[in-house]
């Protein structure tokens, strides 16, 4: 696929609706029910979840998410617009939907720890990690660790398997086109996390949401201050007195004429860079 047909595509398929519903959609078998343990941390980062059944995935419009999030294999892991929407997932089996790992991959039960890969990647950040990088995964043995044997170029092997060469157990891509953000996080057991898995998870979850265009004015979330409004970005006009930050600064103009006194009767919220010679409102 062409650079530009793809961003052609992108573009048709953000434009069918580009208003976001929920911030997740939680895609799980349809007999299945959504795991506490995930749930309250999608709570806990004020990130709204909708629940999608695997049935429905074929037909579901995923440009109103901001993440799509799949727990377990699908039947219906081949529908997921992976290109297009930045996702994040569990088991190796999506990763191989997601990467065509041509059937490289596998799991154990004998490992509950992880060796930091990429030590300055943002889903490994303030973590805990012993002498040779190993970070702690479950509180308990026999829990199902997921890992890819081999990755292609373009993705970036976080964490491996503790021994450093069976697989790689946390991925992630940033597309190079459309920078939407992939990570396979094979670490399902979430009832077993330990702090450093839940603060792995938490940091996977904002990694995911940084570098969208969510309002397409142009601009990802990680310069864009205001990605819910395509009238504010880093090259909008800022309008005087309003009290908006339109052009992402850091600050509202309030001192037109740039003589250190804003207008009367502003309210000034940064005195330093609005009205440096003011003392008061």
């Amino acid at each position: 696929m062409t650079g530009k047909f793809f961003l052609i595509v992108l573009v048709a398929f953000l434009s069918i609706n580009s208003i976001i519903a929920y911030d997740i959609a939680y895609v799980v078998k349809n007999t299945a029910s959504p795991k506490t343990a995930i749930t309250n941390i999608f709570n806990s980062q004020g990130l709204s979840y909708k629940i999608v059944y695997d049935r429905d995935v074929p037909l579901t419009d995923f440009s109103k998410y901001r993440i799509v999030f799949i727990e377990e294999d699908i039947t219906n892991r081949n529908f997921i617009p992976y290109d297009y929407v930045s996702t994040l997932f569990f088991n190796k089996k999506v990763a191989d939907s997601a990467w065509n790992l041509a059937g490289r991959f596998g799991e154990t039960t004998g490992d509950n720890k992880i060796k930091a890969k990429d030590i300055l990647h943002e889903i490994l950040k303030n973590t805990n990690k012993d002498q040779e990088n190993n970070i702690l995964t479950y509180n308990a043995r026999q829990k199902e660790t997921h890992y890819i044997k081999k990755k292609p170029t373009y993705v970036t092997n976080v964490a491996s398997t503790s021994d450093g060469t069976t697989g790689i157990v946390i991925a992630s891509e940033i597309n190079s086109l459309t920078r939407v953000r992939t990570t396979f996080f094979g670490l399902p057991d979430a009832d077993y996390w330990t702090s450093e898995t839940i603060l792995m998870f938490k940091n996977a979850l904002r990694f995911e949401v940084s570098g969208q265009d969510r309002d397409g004015d142009g601009y990802f979330s990680d310069v864009d201050c205001n990605d819910d409004n395509p009238a504010i970005n880093p090259s909008a006009i800022e309008i005087p007195y309003n009290g908006i930050d339109e052009n992402c600064d850091g600050y509202d103009i309030a001192d037109v004429d740039k003589d250190g006194y804003c207008n009367a009767g502003y309210i000034i919220k940064n005195a330093a860079l609005q009205c440096s010679k003011e003392t008061g409102n």
